[in-house]
């Protein structure tokens, strides 16, 4: 799909025929980071700050905060449950990892926790930025992450997310639907961005009732993020430099 966009763009200008045998697209894969028994002890940690009990369904989401990542439409869908007392007896969290952007990150900022104070059922964490060994944490606590982006040319978090074992709700963007196993995880299409937060909300639900399900998937999504490590995108960027080079 990023081909596609590339020959839309510059296709008129180079050739088409031409700038598709210029195009190579690598998608970048994700680190490796062997598993620490600190993660988990740091987790448990977590987990008692939180109060995350056994019967707590943790959900994250991980991104900068900006408009283009959908957090307010994510927000909006758990709003809409609310309404309808779909969560009513449920423990639900949600994490909202990540900084304000530099371009309009702190209008959307206010903007996103204006909509999670709407919520009452749901308990909104913001944790802030998250790297290493406290991102690893995070992950520990998760049941499903929630990536509601408008767009993603690839969707890291979404490959981070799944080398951490954890099943995948997200918007039907192309970076996504390239790494995503449908068996590990479920695409959300919009209509349009103001159509959103209704099938989000159906979407949700409907994983969110079936933990074991949940579990099957992640064992699914890690399997797959476990062939795309980032050493396997270095050694296509370096054969495709040498085959220019020849």
């Amino acid at each position: 799909a990023m081909a596609d966009t590339l020959m839309r763009c510059y296709g008129d200008l180079v050739g088409r025929d031409e700038l598709s045998r210029r195009i190579v697209v690598v998608p970048w894969g994700v680190w490796s980071d062997p598993p620490s028994p600190a993660d988990e002890n740091r987790a448990a940690e977590l987990r008692e700050y939180h109060e995350i009990g056994p019967d707590t369904i943790v959900l994250m989401t991980l991104s900068r905060i900006s408009p283009e990542k959908g957090i307010h439409l994510l927000l909006e869908a758990l709003r809409i449950l609310e309404t309808q007392g779909r969560l009513d007896g449920l423990d639900l969290r949600l994490f909202i990892c990540g900084e304000p952007a530099f371009m309009m990150g702190q209008a959307y900022g206010r903007k996103v926790r204006k909509a999670a104070a709407k919520l009452k059922q749901v308990k909104v964490v913001l944790p802030g930025h998250l790297g290493g060994a406290a991102k690893r944490a995070h992950f520990h606590l998760c049941d499903l992450f929630v990536s509601p982006s408008l767009h993603e040319s690839y969707g890291l978090n979404v490959v981070e997310a799944m080398r951490a074992g954890l099943p995948v709700l997200a918007s039907d963007h192309y970076g996504v639907r390239d790494t995503l196993p449908s068996d590990a995880g479920r695409l959300v299409h919009y209509p349009t961005p103001k159509k959103a937060p209704p099938l989000l909300a159906a979407a949700l639900i409907e994983m969110l009732a079936d933990r074991g399900k949940l579990k099957k998937m992640g064992a699914v999504a890690r399997a797959a993020a476990s062939a795309m490590p980032f050493s396997s995108a270095a050694d296509a960027v370096r054969l495709a430099a040498l085959g220019l080079a020849e």
